[in-house]
């Protein structure tokens, strides 16, 4: 996972990337030093919410 995090990094205008499991715990990270783990985790819980909102709403959608 950190070598795709590495390559990931290696991209023009990528500062860092992180990943986090479907509960939004932070699993591994490739940041600048500086960064706090716990906003990283706090980014992710966020974005994990937002997601399953956007789920349950395309499930209710009339087809």
């Amino acid at each position: 996972m950190q070598a795709i995090l590495a390559d990931l990094g290696a991209l023009m205008g990528v500062k860092g990337s992180f990943v986090c499991g479907r509960d939004g715990a932070l699993l591994v990270r490739a940041m600048p030093d500086g960064t706090n783990d716990i906003g990283l985790a706090a980014i992710g819980r966020s974005l994990m919410q937002t997601l399953i909102g956007l789920e349950v709403d395309r499930r209710k959608r009339a087809s």
